[in-house]
């Protein structure tokens, strides 16, 4: 029951936004983003294929996560964002980023947020 008034919710909350772009002018790629939002969310399909394979590559979204905090961390410590990326290169025993897996993504964020923390990542 829970889901079911999280997602009259989100569909009301949805629909709102997609007026106030209209009445916005805004550009059209943001009303097709939040339609391909709503779609996702509210498709009757069990899960999104792909999400679910851990053996896929990073989508383009996850690796902007990921070269966003790297430069985040790289700003903090100021050095050059290479260096953060070598060192994700290293620990993640990989050749490029885009070699990254899924499977690798929650731990990739977790070691570059430990960087920042000062702990073992």
């Amino acid at each position: 029951m829970l889901n079911a008034v999280k997602i009259a919710e989100f569909s009301a909350h949805a629909r709102a936004e997609l007026a106030s772009l209209a009445n916005d002018n805004q550009p059209p790629a943001k009303a097709e983003r939040l339609h391909r939002l709503m779609e996702i969310v509210l498709d009757p399909s069990p899960s999104p294929p792909d999400i679910i394979r851990p053996d896929r590559p990073l989508t383009d979204a996850e690796l902007r996560a990921i070269r966003s905090l790297i430069a985040y961390d790289a700003n903090e410590f100021g050095v050059f964002e290479h260096l953060i990326t070598l060192a994700v290169e290293i620990t993640f025993d990989i050749a490029d980023l885009t070699d990254l897996r899924a499977a690798q993504f929650d731990a990739v964020m977790r070691y570059l947020v430990g960087l920042l923390e000062g702990g073992q990542p």
